[in-house]
């Protein structure tokens, strides 16, 4: 995959990105990261911020089911 790296190609995954949380009805808990951006195997990878799961456990989880190649990364080990 070719990718320029510019801040407008950035922003267009960006877009893409928030206007699938909005369709599936998440943009209330979910926030697109516009500080983190990568790309892995020929894929571009947009993150989230951290949210608050106190009180939206269960819809965290529906929408870990709903939105397609959605994954949550596990944190790190020292």
């Amino acid at each position: 995959m070719r990718f320029d790296w510019k801040p407008e190609s950035k922003e267009r995954y960006f877009r893409k990105a928030e206007a699938a949380v909005k369709a599936a009805g998440f943009d209330d808990i979910l926030r697109v990261d516009r500080d983190q951006f990568s790309i892995i195997k020929g894929m571009v990878k947009v993150h989230f911020k951290p949210i608050s799961r106190d009180g939206k456990t269960r819809r965290w989880w529906e929408a870990k089911r709903t939105i397609e190649n959605m994954h949550e990364v596990p944190p790190a080990k020292d």
